[in-house]
C-alpha cells in the first residue's frame, strides 16, 4: 500500500535489520476488532512524474483477515491477525512463506537503534522523524513537512469508522513488511508517523505524494518525488469473495519455504 511503500533503497542496514515498529503504535494483531462486512481498496505508485503506475494492488478485508494482492510481481500477502501471522505466497511458484508480528517488532527496534548511529543524517532523522503537520479541513489536504521530505496527501472521510481504524493498522504493518522484504529501503518511520496523523484526523488517503531531499533543504541538494494513488470502496463484491476462497485454498496447497529460501526466489522481480 506504500506496497505502498514509496521509498527507494537508500544506505542498506545489515540483511539482520529488517522492518521497524514503533512501540505502542500499533495494536496487538490478536486483539484487533473484526473486519465487520469487509472492504476493498484499490492502490497504484507511481515514480516521479510517470504516467503509468510502477504497482498496482488491491487490498481485500475480510471477516479477520487481510488479503493484499500484487500484480507485478505476482505475490500475495496475508495479514493473519488472529493467528499472529503474516503470510507470503508466490501463485507462480505455487510456495509460501510465514512471518510473525513479533519478528518486525524486534526488527524493527534493531533498525531504529541501527539508524539512529549511523552519521548519514538523513538515516537519523529518519529513525526518529520530526515532521511540521498543517491541515486543511475546507479541502482535505494534509501536509507532513520537514527539510528532509514533505507529504502532501488529499484525504477524505472513510464510509464507516472501522474502514479508517482498520485501513490504517494495514498500512502499517505493510510498510514494516515491506522493509523486511526489500533490505536497504529507508526506515518506514516517516510514513508511520504520517498514518498517526490521519488516525488523528479520521481520514484516509486518496492521493499521497513524496518528496524526499537526502542531502536536505540545501540550494544543490537532490530531490526525488513519487506518488501514490488509494480507492477505498466500502463493499465487496462477489469476485472478492471468490478471490479471498482461492488464496485460502492456496494456503493449504502451496508447498511452505522457509523465509529466507522464498526470499531468494523472489528478491530478482521485486
Amino acid at each position: 500500500m506504500e506496497k505502498i511503500a514509496m521509498d527507494k533503497p537508500l544506505t542498506s542496514p545489515p540483511l539482520s535489520l529488517g522492518v521497524s515498529l514503533i512501540s505502542g503504535m500499533i495494536v496487538c494483531a490478536a486483539s484487533l476488532p473484526s473486519l465487520g462486512e469487509g472492504f476493498r481498496v484499490e492502490n497504484q505508485v507511481f515514480a516521479e512524474d510517470a504516467e503509468e503506475p510502477k504497482i498496482r494492488s488491491t487490498t481485500i478485508f475480510y471477516e479477520d483477515l487481510v488479503y493484499d494482492y500484487l500484480e507485478n510481481p505476482q505475490e500475495i500477502t496475508v495479514f493473519d491477525r488472529a493467528a499472529n501471522r503474516i503470510i507470503l505466497l508466490d501463485p507462480l511458484r505455487k510456495v509460501r512463506t510465514e512471518l510473525n508480528f513479533r519478528e518486525l517488532e524486534t526488527l524493527s527496534e534493531q533498525l531504529r537503534t541501527w539508524a539512529l548511529g549511523q552519521p548519514d543524517e538523513f538515516l537519523r532523522f529518519s529513525a526518529k522523524p520530526e515532521l511540521e503537520e498543517v491541515f486543511d479541513a475546507s479541502t482535505g489536504k494534509l501536509q507532513l513537512q520537514s527539510s528532509w521530505l514533505t507529504y502532501e496527501v488529499d484525504t477524505r472521510e472513510p464510509a464507516r469508522g472501522e474502514i479508517l481504524r482498520l485501513y490504517l493498522e494495514f498500512c502499517d504493518w505493510q510498510c514494516l513488511l515491506n522493509t523486511r522484504l526489500n533490505p536497504g529501503s529507508r526506515p518506514p518511520f516517516p510514513r508511520i508517523q504520517l498514518n498517526r496523523a490521519l488516525q488523528r484526523l479520521g481520514r484516509v488517503p486518496q492521493e499521497v505524494h513524496l518528496t524526499v531531499r537526502p542531502k536536505g533543504d540545501t540550494f544543490l541538494g537532490e530531490e526525488s518525488s513519487a506518488r501514490s494513488e488509494h480507492r477505498v470502496i466500502p463493499h465487496l463484491l462477489e469476485s472478492d469473495r471468490n478471490r479471498v476462497a482461492q488464496t485460502d485454498q492456496f494456503i493449504a496447497m502451496f508447498r511452505s519455504l522457509p523465509f529466507g529460501e522464498y526470499q531468494t526466489l523472489m528478491q530478482p522481480s521485486r
